[in-house]
Order: C-alpha cells, then sequence, then structure tokens
C-alpha cells in the first residue's frame, strides 16, 4: 500500500488516502475540535431548564455542541435551527417557540440591536388590498398585514376590497368578482382598485398592495411614491400578461411616454385624480393594460430599479440560508410556486403579534 496523500480538513479531520490494488481509498480519523466556549452547553441547560425537556435528538446535540467550538454566534441562525429542530410540546406552535428560544438563548447570545427608528410621520396612510380569496394559496394576507403594522412609519390603516378571511376584522368594502371574460383576472383587480375613485371610505392617497408582499423594514409613503423599475421587455407568449405587456408598450408610445415597465409586483403610492386621468386617457374599462407602468411612465419623476430593494422569490426557498440577503432589502414577495412551510414559519417568527385587524 502507497500512501497518495495526507491532508487536514477545516472542522479538523485528518484525511489519508492510500492506493489498495489500483482503487484509491479514503480514511478520515476523526480529530475532536476543542471547545472554544460553553455557549453550546449553556444554551442546552437553558432549554432542558425552562421547558423541562430532555434535549435527546443527535441532530440538536451535534448542533449545540458546534456553537462550543466557535466564538461567533448568529442569534437569529441559533433560533430558526433550534425552533426547528428540537421535540418541542406538540401543540407549541412554531412562532411562539421562536420568540421562547429567542428570549431564553439572549443572556447567552444576545439579540442584536435593532436599527435606529426613523422619525414617526403624523397621519394615517390607507393601504388598499384588492383580494380574492380562491386565489390566496394560504393566509400569505396575514403576514402582509402584519408587515404592514410593524414597519410603517405612522398609522397604518388596511382596507380590503373584495373577499375577506373570516379572521380579518379591519375595514372591508365587499366586491363580487367580475364573470367569465377576456383577461378576467387583471379586469377584476382594476375593478377593484378603480373604487378609489368612486368609495368616500377610500383616500385621495393610498397605497396598493398586493396580500403576497412583505414589508421587511420601516418605512414611509416617500418610499414607495416613485414606483420601481423591472425594465422588462415584453415576451412573445400569447397569454394574458405577455399579450398585457404588448399592448401596455404601444400604447405608451403611442402616448409619448417613455417605454418603462414598473410592473414589480411592489406596493405603490397612487393618488385618486392622477389614477382617473391613466384609467380614461388609456380606457382601462375596455381594454386592460399593466396600469403601474402607465402610471409611473406617466408620473414618476425619479424611478429607481427595483434591484437591491426586493427579493422575488420564483420557486421554494429556504429562509433560514437566506436571512443576509433578507436583511439587506425592503420588501419580499413570491409567486404560488415558492410558497411551503418553511416560509410561512419564517413570517410567523418574524411577525409573531397580531395585528388589530386580526381576530383574536
Amino acid at each position: 500500500m502507497v500512501t497518495l496523500r495526507k491532508r487536514i480538513t477545516e472542522s479538523g479531520d485528518v484525511v489519508r488516502q492510500k492506493l489498495i490494488g489500483g482503487t484509491v481509498a479514503t480514511f478520515v480519523n476523526r480529530v475532536e475540535v476543542p471547545n472554544a466556549s460553553t455557549v453550546g452547553d449553556e444554551i442546552k441547560a437553558a432549554i432542558e431548564s425552562a421547558v423541562a425537556i430532555k434535549i435527546t435528538c443527535g441532530t440538536c446535540l451535534g448542533y449545540l455542541q458546534t456553537l462550543n467550538q466557535t466564538t461567533k454566534h448568529d442569534h437569529a441562525k441559533i433560533v430558526e435551527k433550534l425552533a426547528a429542530e428540537i421535540s418541542w410540546p406538540d401543540r407549541m406552535k412554531h412562532a411562539a417557540r421562536c420568540v421562547m428560544v429567542s428570549d431564553l438563548i439572549h443572556p447567552i447570545v444576545p439579540k442584536p440591536e435593532p436599527p435606529p427608528v426613523r422619525q414617526r410621520e403624523v397621519g394615517t396612510l390607507q393601504f388598499i388590498i384588492p383580494y380574492f380569496h380562491q386565489e390566496a394559496r394560504s393566509d400569505e394576507l396575514r403576514w402582509c398585514i402584519r408587515s404592514i403594522h410593524a414597519n410603517y412609519l405612522g398609522d397604518a390603516y388596511v382596507t380590503l376590497i373584495g373577499d375577506k378571511p373570516d379572521w380579518f376584522i379591519g375595514h372591508h368594502i365587499p366586491k363580487k368578482r367580475l364573470g367569465p371574460q377576456s383577461f378576467r383576472r387583471y379586469r377584476d383587480s382594476l375593478s377593484k382598485i378603480d373604487m378609489i375613485r368612486y368609495s368616500a371610505d377610500i383616500d385621495a392617497d393610498v397605497m396598493w398592495c398586493m396580500d403576497d408582499c412583505y414589508f421587511l423594514r420601516p418605512f414611509n409613503r416617500d418610499d414607495f411614491a416613485q414606483g420601481r423599475l423591472n425594465n422588462r421587455k415584453p415576451g412573445l407568449g400569447s397569454d394574458d400578461w405577455n399579450v398585457m405587456l404588448r399592448l401596455t408598450a404601444e400604447a405608451q408610445i403611442k402616448a409619448g411616454l417613455q417605454q418603462l415597465d414598473f410592473s414589480c409586483h411592489l406596493p405603490q403610492m397612487i393618488n385618486r385624480d392622477r389614477w382617473h386621468e391613466m384609467f380614461e386617457r388609456f380606457e382601462l374599462a375596455r381594454q386592460p393594460l399593466v396600469w403601474e407602468s402607465l402610471y409611473g411612465a406617466m408620473f414618476a419623476t425619479d424611478p429607481q430599479s427595483h434591484k437591491g430593494f426586493m427579493l422575488r422569490w420564483q420557486g421554494p426557498k429556504e429562509p433560514s440560508k437566506e436571512l443576509e440577503k433578507l436583511e439587506q432589502v425592503w420588501m419580499l414577495n413570491h409567486t404560488h410556486e415558492a410558497w411551503n412551510d418553511a416560509l410561512r414559519n419564517w413570517l410567523a417568527s418574524r411577525f409573531p403579534e397580531p395585528s388589530k385587524d386580526e381576530k383574536t
């Protein structure tokens, strides 16, 4: 036997490779990494004492041991890991587990200092959310509303137009969905937003928002006043969305406006008079177009790119692996395909407090 190579891994393991009968075989000699701290032991003792359980899960114990082997610890990552892995009491919800773990480990691994709070605005901003219950995947709306109340720098007043779930006790303007017709989904959404022109219950300046959008940091109305550019070229598909993109680009050119795409799936400030001007100018009751792009092309003065401002997840992700990105952006949005238990649990831990619009 001839030793071909020996190396030491980052974990301290010694890896040897030997040639045996023409085949390379790998042997790993485990090397114990000395403890650099007692954080894992302290967390284990704190949890077992407070919750009166015995941690026996090998994965959990192994993870706690790794915490002993380093002196730098991330509070949020530890909370997410332990809340998901440990065998907690059956009826304990994930959000409650996250809060409890966070409080338990705070004396050992302190929570990071919150960012400086911006000056709160005086006054109320109305948030308009068109809602059709059958298209909702789950309870995305709950976390959208919680994120509004948690982060708006002022008094938020949420109005649902259309349907409402049983748990919602806030302001609701009932409106039935439009019947079968071409571009039905987009016509229905437009008809709900268009109520800002006619309803005495809707303010002159409102923020329009979709139920699968989540605000991740403190904001005021100015942060969403200009819209955000997508700069996507219309596709060649025959589906309603690509047809609308092409028709919208043609309408902008015909009207002498810049050919801009503001369809980023982001919340946007809407003024009633400006909305009326746009709606009538482009005859949106006759042919629905991408109104965000028309409104932005008409009224935005200094639009910025959506990049770095929002995350849009097209498929399932594990939020605990995306924490760095989530901490850097203002907004999170996702497609239906991206909704899963991991995302819901993360939102529940991020926004654990029920809003004033929820039945408790």
